[in-house]
């Protein structure tokens, strides 16, 4: 559980600068930064996916030509655990590391975040973490290399998956928040498709959560950031499915996800989120496509709180006309939100849930909430969204 409330979290937190690389090939371009921040020895994380790009070596030749040391951590558990967690932090010790670089998704990045936190924070553990405002001091230099359109390089959180208590674990933390953030098309352009749409779906869910939030109206600039990620995702992500090669809709993909982020640091977690980790958690299912399907279920079976936010968007998206009325707006996004994830995820699996177990999530995921300050809805109403989402199937 949290040491601090939510409320105190968002009203209190003050975010460092944080640099941003937006151009082809300026993965190769953060050394001067990186030199000036003090990085020396470097920990290179990425994917064993990755290893082989011609891309990742041109970036490593080019980062021991400045004069920095590298030694690599190569993570292969297909979600992030601590077993990828302390084998990294065992090497960037090992070779007195000071910075690490990380390169892929959001499981690259969440390890790079842990990895640098648990180095300024001597002595602790990734579950000291736990909750929110629970790290200590600043983690040490990160520079994260984004190869998907994920939220992970701007958001202020890391989550990990442990095998043995079949639980996810979430640090919220501004100290969680890299130094250094790199859209590089010239890596992200090797991304499969699926997986690029299915990060991209899944920065749509967390945007739309943190548009919809309670605390967005007391930080309307987070809002905006919102606003800016579900408009840039819904208006890009087909054209870029139709154009892989474009990298231009790549580009603007992937600082839909970045801004995704930037909203959330202030808006925390949304029921969808926390319904789509608890799933994980039972049946070990979980994309982008699901967090679109529970979205839907939500705004269906809870019109209250998030019906209207849905047809402000489908308006501000130009989804429906301007004189479609709000109800029929927001049944023109729960539409779009299904439609979406049947072109780019077919595959998408909503597992069968029967009462009991759906009870038990829906209650779980209530007291979870709490913790973000999310008290509107009742252990009835996230049971009926997951009612709805199995109807869904």
């Amino acid at each position: 559980m949290a040491s601090v409330g939510f409320y105190k979290y968002v009203s209190e937190a003050s975010y460092e600068t944080q640099s941003l690389y937006l151009d082809n090939g300026s993965a190769t371009m953060t050394a001067e930064e990186l030199r000036s921040l003090g990085t020396k020895r470097i920990l290179f994380l990425c994917d064993a996916k990755y290893q082989n790009y011609r891309i990742i070596s041109e970036f490593k030749k080019k980062y021991e030509e400045e004069g920095f040391r590298l030694f690599s951590y190569t993570r292969r558990e297909k979600h992030l655990t601590l077993t990828d967690i302390r084998g990294g932090i065992r090497v960037f010790n090992e070779f007195n590391c000071d910075t690490v670089v990380a390169i892929g998704g959001c499981s690259e990045i969440d390890c790079g975040k842990y990895i640098a936190a648990l180095a300024a924070n001597y002595g602790r553990s990734a579950e000291d973490f736990d909750g929110i405002n629970n790290i200590r001091r600043d983690m040490t230099v990160l520079c994260c290399v984004m190869t998907d359109n994920s939220y992970a390089a701007s958001s202020a959180f890391a989550e990990y998956y442990d095998d043995t208590e079949r639980k996810w674990h979430t640090a919220f933390s501004s100290y969680l928040i890299p130094q250094i953030a790199v859209i590089d098309m010239d890596v992200s352009m090797r991304t499969d498709m699926k997986e690029s749409a299915s990060s991209s779906m899944l920065s749509l869910g967390l945007a739309f959560e943190s548009y919809a939030s309670p605390y967005s109206s007391f930080s309307p600039e987070y809002k905006a950031n919102a606003l800016d990620s579900c408009l840039g995702i819904i208006s890009n992500i087909d054209k870029m499915r139709n154009n892989p090669g474009d990298t231009y809709l790549r580009r603007m993909n992937s600082i839909g996800g970045f801004y995704a982020g930037l909203a959330s640091r202030m808006t925390g977690f949304g029921y969808g989120k926390l319904l789509m980790n608890a799933l994980f958690e039972k049946y070990h299912t979980a994309d982008g496509g699901l967090y679109l399907m529970i979205i839907a279920a939500m705004i269906e079976t809870m019109p209250k709180l998030y019906g209207e936010c849905a047809a402000e968007l489908s308006h501000k998206a130009h989804l429906c006309t301007n004189g479609t009325s709000n109800e029929q707006a927001g049944d023109v996004f729960v539409n779009y939100l299904r439609m979406t994830v049947r072109r780019h995820s077919p595959d998408s699996v909503c597992p069968s849930v029967d009462d009991q177990t759906i009870e038990k999530i829906a209650s779980d995921v209530k007291k979870e909430a709490a913790v973000y300050g999310l008290e509107k809805a009742s252990v009835q109403d996230l049971s009926n969204v997951l009612r709805c989402l199995g109807a869904d199937v």
